[in-house]
């Protein structure tokens, strides 16, 4: 059992990890872009598209990907993490082409796993973004010659980072339920399909072993926040002070 996870573990954590950081950068941008000025085209065509995309559940993103850009196009491969059987050589040539076919397989399911998740970023950022706009200190940081897009960057998104620390939080302790879905499609060799074969296969000691690992996967996000929040809250009394 030991061996399976640890076997499994890479392939989910690569993927999570891919999928977190973009949709949070990517959340980030673009919710803070709509709320800069809200209530214009480019707010309501950010939200309205958000919106869609977080109506969609993760299995039916998977699978439109799946059929568009691995079945249509042929951009990417169909199944699995890697190319069975392939030769990629030795040296630092043989690692780097390893590394880029586990990329192309991996692109499309992070792909999904990022859809899914930047929505939530985008319309949290937006709505914290237009609250504080108008605060006295951005007003004072324009009258200083600031261009906007500088007030945004080092005096606006500092302010929001507790609010997107917190959803961090929660969807790295929520993404695991998405991956084993978007694995379970994609056949990615990671823990969510190997708790999708441990359930087909009543191995109950197995998915105990997955739900605890995923507990502490929790516990553990919650810890660096709570670890993020502590250095902020650091970094804000020495600005003061």
């Amino acid at each position: 059992m030991r061996d399976q996870i640890l076997d499994r573990l890479p392939w989910t954590l690569a993927l999570l990890l891919i999928a977190v950081v973009i949709s949070t950068i990517v959340g980030t941008a673009a919710g803070v872009a709509a709320g800069w000025a809200p209530g214009g085209g480019r707010d309501r065509l950010l939200v309205s598209t958000a919106g869609a995309l977080a109506a969609i559940p993760e299995f039916l993103v998977a699978i439109g990907l799946l059929l568009v850009f691995a079945v249509r196009l042929d951009w990417f491969p169909l199944f699995g993490g890697r190319t069975v059987l392939a030769d990629y050589g030795g040296g630092v040539g043989g690692t780097a082409r390893h590394a880029l076919d586990i990329l192309r397989h991996l692109a499309l399911p992070a792909t999904a796993l990022v859809i899914a998740g930047t929505s939530a970023f985008l319309l949290l950022a937006r709505d914290a973004t237009a609250a504080l706009r108008h605060e006295p200190w951005l007003t004072v940081a324009r009258a200083k010659g600031l261009p906007e897009r500088d007030v945004a960057r080092r005096h606006a998104l500092p302010n929001i980072a507790f609010p997107l620390l917190t959803l961090l939080g929660l969807r790295l302790g929520t993404v695991l339920g998405g991956a084993l879905v978007v694995e379970r499609v994609f056949g990615v060799p990671g823990l969510g399909l190997l708790g999708y074969e441990a359930i087909r296969a009543r191995d109950y000691p197995l998915l105990q072993a997955l739900f605890l690992l995923s507990g502490l996967g929790v516990l553990a996000a919650n810890l660096l926040v709570e670890l993020a929040y502590l250095r902020l809250e650091a970094r804000r009394g020495l600005v003061r002070g």
